[in-house]
């Protein structure tokens, strides 16, 4: 993957089978303030999201004590602004056998992404950014 020029080496995070969940989170919010990554037992496929029956709330294990796919893992994942959502996960996935789902900052809820997981990260953390920027009444009347 090429990455765009103007973003520098501080702008990627590589994500490594020995990291916690929650060091994996702190990662990704310092990259993606307004981003964040819920981890699942399941996978979930493009377009959809993932049963909260699923999902992972121990922020103290490692990738590698969840899954014996990324205990054989050689490589971790790097994760790029001009990353897609769904080339993100599905990477994640493959490597480590996690499902993930980037998850928007929408006022004072948490979003999954399904509809547009074909946009970046970067993308995804503007709009979001925007989106929360913007006074409440403001956002009411639009």
């Amino acid at each position: 993957m090429i990455v765009n020029q103007k973003y520098d080496q501080a702008m990627i995070f590589t994500i490594e089978k020995n990291m916690t969940l929650e060091e994996i989170q702190q990662g990704f919010r310092t990259l993606f303030p307004f981003l964040n990554i819920a981890f699942f037992s399941q996978m979930h496929e493009k377009g959809h999201g993932t049963s909260v029956k699923y999902r992972i709330n121990d922020p103290h294990l490692t990738l590698a004590s969840l899954s014996e796919v990324a205990t054989q893992a050689d490589a971790g994942v790097s994760v790029h602004p001009t990353s897609r959502v769904i080339d993100f996960e599905l990477a994640f996935q493959r490597t480590f056998g996690i499902g993930i789902q980037v998850l928007r900052k929408s006022r004072m809820a948490w979003l999954e992404i399904t509809k547009t997981d074909d946009w970046t990260l970067d993308k995804q953390n503007r709009k979001a950014r925007d989106e929360n920027e913007t006074p409440l009444e403001m956002s009411v009347m639009m």
